[in-house]
């Protein structure tokens, strides 16, 4: 394939049509514009490639606009792995926090597919490589790049604000050491109307958290509440996200924030729980490191929504699956699920099927 000159291939039949990919001599995959017979919609852009850790870094979330059908995948292994994409079939749209580390290049290969008609990446900072892929779908935050409440607060505000100004029906925020199954997503959250209150994900403690909310005049109040731990990733539809907006838009979620002195995802699920009394929807097919994830069964993997990889009791803690690639290649065993899930990818060895 590194010999081959430029020219658009057709992606496989599994891939919503029109997919096209064209592959440059050196073996890398760029966009191919080509028209739907059937839907005359444009074919959604691809791109592969290696990216520096400073790229990975900046990228921050994503919202994904499931009025259209598209294929987005984006890995990068070695602690730092971004965001697994695959189809999006529904009306929903969902936003994606992705976070990584900056200093250093990464080793090939780099994996990043985006539907970039439907796709946004927020970043904390201006990169001309990241700006020349995206265009205007790339959105400086210019929040701090630290991991501190405050950071984190200032890049979900900013997701949120954009969410309600896209007048999509799903907000959906996952993590950088998530795969997710876009396609169990949507059939997920098929069942939820999106202009009701709902509020999904699973919660990583046993118990509710416990906060003190400051009211000024060095005045105090406990309170209590269930939250969806980031790290699994949640989802809120529109109609509760629209009801959270005295609380989140403009600037106020920074200020809700430091009101109970808690992170981003805890803030979400104060504002849902504490203050609009809506409960949380616990769904057992997110998944994020802070559980054993050697209980998820190969036979139950195509029903999850996020995995995830880490630690866990202080050993590596990944998915168990021999997959189509080794753990040395791919030590969060992302790439071996996605092959799982989707033997027709292009770069899957051809002999993996589910």
């Amino acid at each position: 394939m590194g010999t081959h000159e430029w020219g658009c291939v057709r992606g496989p039949d599994s891939l919503p049509p029109p997919l096209f990919y064209v592959w440059d001599a050196s073996g890398r995959l760029h966009s191919c514009h080509g028209e739907s017979e059937t839907q005359g919609q444009k074919a959604f852009i691809g791109a592969r490639g290696c990216l520096t850790r400073r790229v990975f870094r900046r990228i921050k979330g994503a919202l994904i606009d499931a009025n259209h059908t598209g294929f987005q995948r984006s890995t990068g292994d070695f602690g730092h792995t971004v965001t697994f994409l695959d189809r999006v079939a529904a009306s929903h749209a969902g936003g994606f926090d992705v976070e990584g580390g900056e200093s250093t290049h990464l080793t090939c290969p780099l994996f990043f597919f985006f539907g970039f008609s439907q796709t946004y990446i927020f970043t904390d900072g201006e990169d001309e490589e990241l700006k020349r892929k995206m265009g205007s779908h790339a959105i400086n935050t210019n929040c701090s790049a630290a991991h501190s409440r405050q950071a984190l607060s200032c890049k979900m505000a900013v997701e949120y604000d954009k969410f309600i100004e896209s007048g999509k029906k799903w907000f959906c925020h996952v993590d950088d050491d998530n795969y997710v199954n876009v396609r169990t997503l949507v059939k997920h959250l098929s069942q939820y109307p999106h202009t009701q209150d709902m509020y999904i994900g699973k919660p990583s403690l046993d118990r509710p958290i416990e906060a003190t909310e400051r009211l000024g005049d060095n005045k105090m109040k406990p309170v209590n509440f269930w939250f969806a731990t980031g790290g699994a990733g949640f989802c809120v539809s529109r109609g509760l996200a629209l009801k959270m907006s005295p609380w989140a838009s403009g600037g106020h979620f920074m200020n809700t924030a430091e009101k109970i002195r808690l992170p981003d995802d805890c803030t979400i699920g104060y504002i849902i729980e504490s203050v609009l009394g809506v409960p949380l929807t616990r769904s057992n097919l997110f998944h994020s490191h802070l559980e054993n994830l050697q209980q998820v069964s190969r036979s139950e993997i195509h029903k999850q929504i996020t995995l995830s990889y880490g630690m866990f009791e202080n050993k590596s803690n990944i998915i168990n699956l021999k997959g189509a690639f080794p753990v040395e290649e791919d030590p969060s065993r992302f790439k071996s699920v996605h092959c799982l899930l989707y033997p027709d990818t292009p770069w899957c060895p051809p002999q993996v099927a589910f």
